[in-house]
């Protein structure tokens, strides 16, 4: 990743999750997964995972270096409460 982000290279990258997994805008800032989209199943799970990892971190029950360390294992160790 470059050092500084850009906002052209926030937007390749936004383009390149579209085309990917169908990762869509929706309006009022929002961003939807295209129901039809081939991939749209493998990137619905990622986001439900890191929705439990970011809630959990939030509630306490984990710390940041272990957000940290699951997010550098590509969540690969869930906490408890995932």
């Amino acid at each position: 990743m470059p050092s500084k982000i850009t906002k052209s290279f926030s937007i390749e990258l936004l383009f390149r999750i579209e085309e990917e997994f169908g990762l869509r805008p929706v309006g009022d800032d929002k961003l939807a997964i295209a129901p039809g989209a081939e991939k749209a199943p493998k990137l619905a799970a990622a986001i439900k995972a890191w929705e439990s990892q970011v809630d959990a971190l939030d509630r306490g029950e984990i710390t940041p270096e272990e957000y940290e360390s699951w997010k550098m294992g590509i969540g690969g160790n869930p906490s408890p409460s995932a």
